[in-house]
Parts: structure tokens; C-alpha cells; sequence
């Protein structure tokens, strides 16, 4: 009498392979139709969503550049004419924090709402300057990357900026006197977002937009971490000796 013998089923790893190739690609598609969602929805429902989130704590502020202030014993500064100038910094923040608290609009980004971690937003600069002519002052601030030189030195790119405004004197600096006083601040509050890369180093270039000029203030015996340039062409860029004096400026940013 045969012996009837009982196999196992051939396993198909064709089958299995497939099956989980299929997985695999509906997967992959789900993520880009949410992040196609994302995109679409970032400036009404998601902008919301973030505002609500945020607003349940403060924003930290920080100071990330602050090299000092002028002396008002002996106020000189860099003509800003038909070349403009620039100094570096970056906008990693430092330990303290100021406690400035500052709202924006929504016009960040769907990707860096998510991943807000390596950047921080623009919250304030300013730079004293002097002119015999206040009333007169008007320069365009920027805020650009950084590009090397044939030495491979950190300069300013001037053809890459992220943000720019043109402003005034603050008017709390003039008086409505005839006599106008010689020393004002230049300040700017950014009214949308300007998102800032912690791990990049960006230039604040300023320029003069009117006729004449100004000089931007020198301070007294500051610091400059990352260094300072004065344009002398179009492309071109020298950078400050350590013998140098120091221009007066101060960049705040805000967390996200």
C-alpha cells in the first residue's frame, strides 16, 4: 500500500515581492498628495494652524549682532556715497535672549513651518548715521548671502539678496527745530516674514538712495565677529583690516 505524502504549498516570493513593491509605491504617493495638500492649503488653513500653535508661548528674541555704539565724544563714520558698505553676521542665536516679542504675516514657507529648527526670522536692524542734512537721509538696506573672492574670502553677494527695504531716518531723531542734529538712527522692522538660515552667514549692505549721502557711525573699540566690506565695484569687495575702525550696527531675530 502507498504511503500518501502531504507537501507544503510551493512558497511565491515573486508574489510577496510584489505585493510589497505595491505597499511601498502607495505609500510614497499618499506623501505626495499630503505634501501637495500642504502646499496649497500654507496660506489660509495652515498659517492659522501655526499662528494658534505659536501663540501659546512667546517668542524669544535675540541680539545676534551688536557691535557697540558710537562715541559721542568723537562721532566719525564710513561715507556711504556711491558705494555702499556691508558687515557680516550670523543669525544663529546666542544664549541670551532679549525677550522682544514680534508677530509676522504668513508669507513663510509651508516647509519651513514644519522644519523651523534651522532658521529664525528677521525681527529688527539698526544703524546709527551721520549728515549734516538728516532730514535728507535715505538708504536701502539689504540683507544678502555670502559668495568668495579670488582668495576665497567671505564677501558679500550683492546679486543675491533675500530682502531689501528702502527707509529714513527715525523721526524720534529729528527735531523740529531749524537746527538739525548730526546723529540719527536708521531702523528697520520688517512687516513679513524673512526667513534666516542658522547655518549661513549673511551681509547687512547698506547703501545711500538719495543725494548726498551719509556716513555710516564708526563705535567705540566694538566687536566685529565676522568681519566688515566696502564695495569698489559692481563685483568687487574690500574687506576691513583688524586696524580698521568698526561700523555701529545692531540685527535682532526671533525664533519661530
Amino acid at each position: 500500500m502507498k504511503k500518501e505524502t502531504t507537501g507544503f504549498p510551493e512558497i511565491q516570493p515573486v508574489n510577496q515581492t510584489k505585493n510589497r513593491w505595491t505597499w511601498v509605491r502607495r505609500f510614497v504617493v499618499s506623501l505626495v498628495l499630503v505634501a501637495v495638500a500642504m502646499h496649497c492649503l500654507a496660506p489660509a488653513r495652515l498659517s492659522q494652524l501655526w499662528v494658534e500653535r505659536s501663540s501659546r508661548g512667546d517668542k524669544k528674541s535675540h541680539i545676534v549682532l551688536q557691535t557697540g555704539f558710537p562715541s559721542l565724544d568723537n562721532l566719525t563714520g564710513l561715507a556711504i556715497h556711491s558705494d555702499a558698505a556691508a558687515i557680516a553676521f550670523s543669525p544663529r542665536p546666542l544664549k541670551r535672549d532679549q525677550g522682544l516679542l514680534s508677530s509676522f504675516g504668513d508669507d513663510e514657507g509651508w516647509w519651513d513651518r514644519i522644519f523651523h529648527r534651522g532658521h529664525v526670522h528677521l525681527a529688527n536692524v539698526q544703524l546709527p548715521v551721520l549728515s549734516k542734512q538728516l532730514r535728507s537721509v535715505e538708504a536701502v538696506l539689504s540683507i544678502c548671502t555670502t559668495t568668495h573672492d579670488r582668495f576665497w574670502q567671505n564677501v558679500p553677494d550683492s546679486m543675491h539678496c533675500i530682502a531689501s527695504t528702502q527707509t529714513k531716518v527715525d523721526p524720534e531723531d529729528l527735531t523740529e527745530n531749524e537746527e538739525e542734529p548730526l546723529f540719527g538712527v536708521i531702523q528697520w522692522t520688517p512687516d513679513s516674514v524673512i526667513v534666516l538660515k542658522k547655518r549661513q552667514i549673511y551681509w547687512l549692505v547698506v547703501q545711500s538712495a538719495a543725494t548726498p549721502g551719509f556716513d555710516w557711525a564708526f563705535t567705540q573699540d566694538g566687536p566685529d565677529p565676522w568681519g566688515s566690506a566696502q564695495q569698489t565695484s559692481d563685483d568687487d569687495w574690500k574687506l576691513f583690516s583688524k586696524q580698521d575702525p568698526v561700523l555701529s550696527a545692531m540685527v535682532t531675530v526671533v525664533e519661530h
